[in-house]
Order: C-alpha cells, then structure tokens, then sequence
C-alpha cells in the first residue's frame, strides 16, 4: 500500500514539476535572494527585477542544456523521420 502512494504521489509530483533541475534551480535562486538581500542591501524596489533576470537566466540555461541533448529515436532501428513502406 505504501509503494502505491509513493507511485501515486510521484505522478502527482510529475504533474506540475517536469525538470526537476530547473525547479530547484529557481528554489535556490529564491532562497538565495531571501539570504543575501538584507546584507547587500538590494532596496525593495530592485528586488523583483532581481529575481525576474535570475529566473530569465536559469530558463535560458535549462532551454540551453536540454538542446544540447540528444532527441531519442522514434522507432527501434534509429531512423526518426522516415517511412518504412
């Protein structure tokens, strides 16, 4: 039963969260901010476009990383794109 809510949990989870990097990418970058704010003394008003650029940065960075993977294979033999007939 447990094993089942785990699973259960994890699809869940996968719903709103598909990168789990970028999620905790943005998760450090927050604490980050919270941490380091007060003793830079980053007035309120720059607080938000802060946060927005790091946010715009660690997208770029994931958009960047992920295409620089390779695209799995749509059929067995390896062949994306063509057509058998």
């Amino acid at each position: 039963m447990i094993k089942r809510l785990i699973a259960m949990a994890r699809k869940v989870f996968g719903l709103f969260v598909d990168d789990d990097s970028l999620a905790l990418s943005i998760l450090v970058w927050i604490f980050a901010l919270h941490v380091v704010a007060p003793i830079a003394f980053i007035e309120q008003t720059w607080a938000a476009p802060v946060l927005f650029l790091g946010c715009v940065g660690i997208l770029i960075e994931n958009v960047l990383r992920a295409s620089r993977q390779p695209l799995p294979s749509a059929e067995p033999d390896g062949h994306v794109g063509t057509s058998k007939r």
